[in-house]
């Protein structure tokens, strides 16, 4: 079961919890501003970010977390098989 969560300055859902047993972080879908939220990747354990977006490339990320960058339009003509 994923959360929602909203907020004035960011949109995000946690997919799956962090679990402190497994000592593994949470999957969030989110957006430019919980990317970039130091206290929300903390607490969710995150460690790798990932980008799926053109022009956000140059987002600056904390020293712990991993940004990997996937330049895509939003567009349904947009290829994305060449990154699987």
């Amino acid at each position: 079961m994923s959360h929602n969560y909203h907020t004035p300055h960011q949109s995000y859902h946690v997919i799956l919890p962090r679990d402190t047993q497994r000592h593994t972080g949470a999957l969030i879908l989110g957006d430019i501003h919980a990317a970039t939220d130091p206290d929300l990747l903390e607490q969710h354990n995150v460690k790798t970010i990932i980008t799926a977006a053109s022009g956000l490339d140059q987002v600056r990320v904390a020293a712990e977390q991993t940004h990997i960058v996937f330049p895509l339009s939003d567009s349904k003509n947009e290829c994305i098989e060449r990154y699987f």
